[in-house]
């Protein structure tokens, strides 16, 4: 059995339901599952605010009310409208408050901005005892920190967060790159160019770049890097100098693309995009 719930009030029905026929709740959103299953179209809840002058003691600014069904390419497209950017995570079509926030939330600009769940100020919520509730740093509040970062669905059915918003007119710079193993020498100088990048990568990190990375059989890719505040794709090319001269000295050949965009949207669609997908990612 499933319920498609678009309400508070059908929230309050299914759990009414469910507990008068002892029947098990397990709550679903849109996020990465080998065979797609946890792809839809969107998800529940698909609502989105902005606050531009958001008050609290954590935060006095511009924010983003999200409802649980709303996912990473909506929200970016909302908050690009308005002149902001947020922490939105690096595979779109992952729901953002109903479950990416929950489990912590890596971000392509999680280096200078920090993770997801950093960015959480309050979240609308209903109990398992059918309450709705809003938990924040100043009520409900181990519910709060619980939201952030606990696990997605366990605690409460979320209704809606609201999440901090950052100006977006600075400049990002990008880049990816690809090792191929059957362009190598031999297997030990693929993997050897694995060891470089992951002893490369500290010095990339503190500087303040992010970057995701995956190393498979026959590949290795970095997609993306990213960074803000570069004005030109030879400062990219500049900050990734050691990198490349280690693999150049290694004699690994590899495809190295950067870039700098005016802002963070415009350098989310080039390497995230197209919108509103972008690449799917399916990890379990």
């Amino acid at each position: 059995m499933a319920v498609n719930v678009r309400s508070v009030d059908e929230v309050h029905a299914s759990l009414d339901f469910a507990r008068e026929h002892n029947v098990r709740i397990i709550i679903k959103n849109s996020g990465h599952e080998y065979m797609g299953k946890s792809a839809p179209t969107r998800g529940t809840l698909p609502s989105s605010e902005v606050i531009p002058n958001y008050q609290s003691q954590n935060h006095n600014g511009s924010a983003l009310r999200l409802g649980a069904g709303i996912m990473g390419s909506d929200a970016v497209r909302v908050a690009h409208a308005n002149g902001l950017r947020i922490v939105a995570g690096f595979c779109l079509s992952v729901g953002i408050a109903g479950g990416y926030i929950q489990g912590g939330g890596h971000d392509p600009l999680s280096s200078s901005d920090g993770m997801a769940a950093d960015q959480a100020l309050e979240w609308e919520v209903v109990t398992a005892d059918d309450r709705l509730i809003i938990a924040s740093p100043t009520q409900h509040t181990e519910l709060y920190w619980t939201l952030g970062g606990g696990g997605g669905g366990v605690f409460a059915f979320v209704i809606s967060v609201i999440v901090r918003a950052f100006p977006y007119e600075v400049p990002v710079g990008g880049a990816s790159m690809v090792i191929s193993r059957q362009d190598q020498a031999n297997d030990d100088a693929y993997w050897a160019s694995f060891a470089a990048w992951q002893e490369e990568l500290p010095a990339l990190l503190d500087y303040g770049t992010t970057a995701g990375y995956a190393i498979l059989n026959d590949a290795f890719f970095v997609y993306p890097i990213t960074i803000e505040g570069i004005q030109t794709a030879a400062e990219m090319e500049t900050l990734l100098a050691p990198l490349k001269s280690r693999l150049d000295d290694m004699h690994i050949r590899y495809t190295l693309r950067v870039s700098s965009e005016g802002n963070f949207y415009t350098h989310y669609r080039k390497y995230q995009g197209p919108l509103p997908w972008g690449f799917r990612v399916r990890s379990r």
